[in-house]
């Protein structure tokens, strides 16, 4: 399978991480998992996250609760 054919299949946040350098913040330790059934571990501070959170909410507002609160399936961040 090429590259640019995979897709992600799993994504699980395995851990949240304090740091304190350069300065406090927290950073997400993220598993994904590809349809090729290789492996990745990415890390991004909270404000990538809230960003692209941001981002899923407005571009899919159905699974953001916008239109029903009972059928958000995009969870809330902590």
């Amino acid at each position: 399978m090429a590259s640019q054919d995979r897709k992600i299949t799993e994504i699980q946040v395995e851990d949240i991480q304090k740091r304190r350098h350069p300065s406090k913040h927290y950073v997400y330790v993220i598993k994904v998992i590809w349809s090729d059934g290789s492996r990745h571990v990415i890390y991004r501070r909270y404000s990538r996250f809230f960003d692209f959170q941001l981002s899923l909410l407005e571009k899919f507002p159905i699974e953001a609760g916008s239109i029903d609160p009972q059928r958000r399936i995009i969870p809330f961040l902590p």
